[in-house]
């Protein structure tokens, strides 16, 4: 039976895997269980453009993966732990 309590949780990023953009979290009011690959939800890319003498040279993208030990808020939509989101990162 999907739950608040199953639905939305808080944890700790235990491992980051940067080019997937998943992350892996420690969730202590869950056992103490650490999650399956998680994917990290993103905003548009964030686009760089470098320009020099007025020509444009470069573009590159970026997305956002959160850091080991960031404290973040995951969703499990189907309350299922491998089917889960991280959300964001909760400032300390």
């Amino acid at each position: 039976m999907i739950t608040a309590d199953n639905m939305v949780r808080v944890g700790v990023v235990s491992s980051v895997d940067q080019p997937k953009k998943k992350a892996r979290v420690y969730l202590p009011d869950a056992g103490n269980m650490v999650s399956d690959w998680l994917y990290c939800i993103q905003r548009s890319p964030v686009y760089s453009v470098t320009y020099v003498d007025g020509h444009r040279h470069g573009v590159s993208e970026s997305y956002w993966v959160p850091k080991v030990n960031d404290k973040v808020l995951v969703l499990y939509p189907t309350g299922v732990d491998k089917d889960g989101y991280i959300l964001g990162v909760i400032p300390s």
